[in-house]
């Protein structure tokens, strides 16, 4: 569902080469050491937060919230297996 109160502060998104290993704060899986990503840097209510996101994901997640929220509302990063199970709509989406 798209949320269009709680939007965040700063929501700056970098592309980056992983130093160590992580996990994808979309799908859940493994970020290898060496593979590219996007950190993402979250301030809401006077709090940081970083997240990890495969660009497949952060890519699917944007179509996602461009066709649910026409741009402007937001849906949660690690929310997107949840919208595509719930969309209704004739699309096909593909999800690790």
């Amino acid at each position: 569902m798209c949320s269009w109160d709680d939007a965040a502060d700063v929501f700056a998104e970098r592309a980056v080469v992983a130093r160590k290993r992580h996990q994808c704060d979309e799908c859940l899986c493994r970020i290898p050491i060496g593979s590219r990503h996007v950190r993402i840097g979250i301030l809401s209510h006077g709090f940081w937060e970083t997240l990890r996101i495969h660009a497949e994901c952060l890519a699917l997640w944007q179509r996602v919230r461009q066709k649910l929220c026409g741009g402007r509302g937001a849906i949660m990063i690690g929310g997107l297996q949840d919208e595509l199970r719930d969309y209704p709509g004739p699309e096909s989406w593909t999800y690790r």
